[in-house]
């Protein structure tokens, strides 16, 4: 995830190694809270297997979004929302990074919202890839929503354009919403650029990114606030994502933690 199309940095034991990348429904019942911290558990469990870590320079087409954090409400019709998220992370030996979301949404008729997003990501305070998405989610019933959306961007690689399609699960309730997401997503470059880059060995080489395929899983909650009957206006989000990164001849992975806040009126 969300260390999209810029540099990931990973040491290795033997060397230095570098990575440069181009960002059920369930029915429960009976004792909630136990309910709740065992899917966290086995959520957290699973994102932590994805993580993953190459000893070569690698260059990969990033995706439009970032790291959304987003359980299935949706707005009511004619409403708007504002939300801002940002964090950061790294591989487990690699740099810091941080990431960056301006998000707006509408809701459009009963269960479906339309968001049109900014994004930013800035690994070592040094290179950044900007990208922009317009997209809808539609609530399908009380614990399962889906998202679609397309975007684009630019990087160190060039342009690139970026679909995704994404599912949500999530418990809503009047002060605490876990939520579990998972986003799956391709990224084409545009204008792609050939790069020399030391390739892990102290070897300069050409590279060029081609088509990335890319996962994503979010584990999450909302504390929802300043309540209007059912409607809340305001809520703080937290999540900790694991991204995939996938193309041709090679996978790589990650670890995000982000946090935000929402507003609607």
């Amino acid at each position: 995830m969300t260390a999209f199309h810029t540099v990931c940095i990973l040491r290795c034991a033997a060397g230095e190694c570098r990575d440069i990348l181009a960002g059920t429904t369930v029915a429960l019942h009976g004792d909630m809270n136990l309910v709740k911290l065992n899917l966290f558990a086995i959520a957290a469990l699973f994102m932590l297997a994805h993580v993953s870590a190459g000893c070569t320079t690698h260059l990969y087409s990033p995706p439009a979004r970032l790291v959304p954090l987003e359980s299935v409400a949706t707005l009511p019709t004619g409403r708007s929302g504002i939300q801002v998220e940002g964090g950061g992370g790294g591989g487990l030996f690699g740099p810091s990074f941080l990431t960056g979301s301006l998000r707006v949404r509408r809701g459009l008729a009963e269960r479906v919202e339309a968001s049109l997003e900014g994004n930013l990501l800035v690994v070592n305070g040094t290179q950044a890839a900007p990208s922009a998405r317009a997209g809808i989610k539609w609530r399908a019933n009380d614990f399962l929503a889906f998202t679609l959306g397309v975007g684009g961007g630019s990087s160190i690689a060039g342009g690139f354009i970026s679909p995704d399609l994404g599912v949500i699960v999530a418990y809503e309730s009047r002060y605490f919403v876990p939520f579990l997401s998972a986003r799956v997503w391709s990224s084409s470059l545009v204008g792609a650029r050939t790069l020399t880059l030391d390739d892990g060995t102290g070897t300069l080489a050409q590279f060029r990114a081609e088509l990335t395929l890319g996962t994503m899983e979010t584990l999450g909650f909302r504390i929802p606030f300043a309540h209007e009957g059912n409607f809340a206006r305001g809520a703080i989000v937290l999540g900790l994502s694991c991204y995939q990164l996938i193309d041709r001849t090679r996978s790589d992975g990650g670890v995000l933690l982000n946090g935000g806040a929402e507003y609607a009126f």
